[in-house]
């Protein structure tokens, strides 16, 4: 951000652009320009490629700009799969390339609806809201893992306390 300008990233698939806004703009147009894609198909996720990749949706995304790093989910039935990309700047303009040992996959057996929309990081800890439910309805929720090290290592089941 400027004292004129903000600054951010906007993502329609796999494409990312610069986007620009004036400060106190109350109407008028999103300029964007081309920056960069996100290479998802040869993404490793625990170690392994996943076959079906290419058909998981994509949802929302963050950046965290003092680490230059982007955190993209993708889900499809009940498998959530959060990509993370290093080296993010809003120069960048080659092709980004999954951190092959720190991308990492959260599902849930205890919902026939399980998806991550969203992540966030705060505090070293990772934030992420759900889009879930079961036979008793919907239990949305907004959920944090207190230790982002230990998350990485394994795929992670996510069962509810209570």
């Amino acid at each position: 951000m400027s004292s004129t300008t903000i600054r951010f990233f906007f993502k329609s698939s796999r494409q990312v652009y610069n986007g620009t806004l004036p400060l106190r703009a109350n109407t008028g147009t999103i300029a964007l320009t081309k920056a960069f894609v996100i290479d998802v198909a040869s993404a490793r996720v625990n170690g392994a490629t996943v076959s079906d990749i290419g058909t998981f949706l994509h949802q929302g995304f963050f950046y965290d700009a003092a680490k230059q790093t982007l955190y993209v989910p993708l889900t499809k039935a009940n498998r959530s799969i959060v990509l993370v990309y290093r080296a993010i700047t809003p120069a960048r303009t080659a092709t980004a390339t999954a951190d092959q040992n720190l991308s990492f996959r959260i599902t849930s057996s205890t919902y026939s609806k399980f998806e991550i929309e969203g992540v966030g990081l705060s505090g070293g800890r990772l934030y992420f809201n759900t889009n879930r439910a079961n036979s008793s309805g919907a239990h949305d929720g907004v959920h944090v893992f207190k230790s982002l090290h230990r998350l990485i290592v394994h795929t992670v089941e996510f069962v509810p306390i209570g």
